[in-house]
C-alpha cells in the first residue's frame, strides 16, 4: 500500500512540475523574447543611423578634399 501511495504523490509531483513548466515557465520565456525584439528592434534602428550618418560624413569628408 505505502508503493501505491508513494507512486501517486510521485506521479502528482510530476503533472504539477509539468503543469508549471507548460503554463508557467514557457509563457515567461516567450514574454521574455517578445519583450528583447522590442527592445532591440529600435537599438538595431538607432545603430544604423548612426552608422549611416558616420559613412555619410566620411562622403562629405572625401568630397571636400577632392573639391
Amino acid at each position: 500500500m505505502s508503493n501505491l501511495l508513494k507512486d501517486f504523490f510521485t506521479g502528482c509531483g510530476t503533472l504539477i512540475l509539468i503543469g508549471i513548466l507548460i503554463f508557467i515557465i514557457v509563457p515567461l520565456i516567450i514574454i521574455g523574447f517578445k519583450l528583447a525584439l522590442w527592445l532591440a528592434v529600435p537599438i538595431i534602428i538607432l545603430l544604423i543611423i548612426i552608422f549611416a550618418t558616420a559613412v555619410f560624413g566620411r562622403a562629405v569628408s572625401e568630397a571636400r578634399k577632392r573639391w
